[in-house]
């Protein structure tokens, strides 16, 4: 087994981030983080200075995840909480390098969202509890992961996203 295939340890385990003490997830994704990068550090392209534009209503998991792509040395440069607020910060004209879009939001779903950033050079990772095949066909190709999700596999999931 090579050191990218090692299976991912404990602070890579999935946990529900709606559910969880702030500080103790703030470590929690600092470790994950660490032992990503080790893990991933010969094989992986570079997710370090990335820019994300977010999509969560919820603010515990916005604060979490902000935290975890942080750590991941990724900067969310706009988050949204519904659809007309990230509607308009596409329209503000700054281009993300990865969009993570959380698809059941208060406003409705967020397939208008994910439209308008298919036509921008802005890839695009869904992170919601809706499981894949409730995904309508025409949103089918765009990258999913479901809640809940550990940091691993968001980085990982981000990482699949770069060319």
């Amino acid at each position: 087994m090579t050191m990218t295939e090692q299976e991912p340890d404990d602070n890579d385990r999935p946990f529900d981030l709606r559910l969880c003490d702030r500080s103790f997830c703030r470590d929690r994704c600092i470790l994950a983080v660490a032992s990503y990068r080790f893990w991933t550090a010969m094989s992986a392209p570079s997710i370090h200075q990335l820019k994300a534009f977010l999509v969560e209503d919820q603010p515990m998991v916005a604060s979490t995840l902000k935290d975890a792509l942080a750590a991941a040395g990724i900067a969310v440069i706009g988050h949204a909480g519904d659809i007309r607020a990230a509607l308009a910060w596409i329209d503000r004209g700054e281009i993300a390098d990865v969009a993570l879009i959380d698809l059941m939001l208060p406003s409705g779903p967020a397939y208008p969202v994910v439209d308008r950033l298919r036509d921008l050079p802005t890839p695009i990772l869904l992170i919601t509890g809706v499981c894949r095949e409730q995904i309508p066909a025409a949103y089918q190709d765009v990258a999913c992961l479901e809640k809940p999700f550990g940091v691993h596999d968001l980085l990982k999931a981000i990482t699949a996203l770069r060319p």
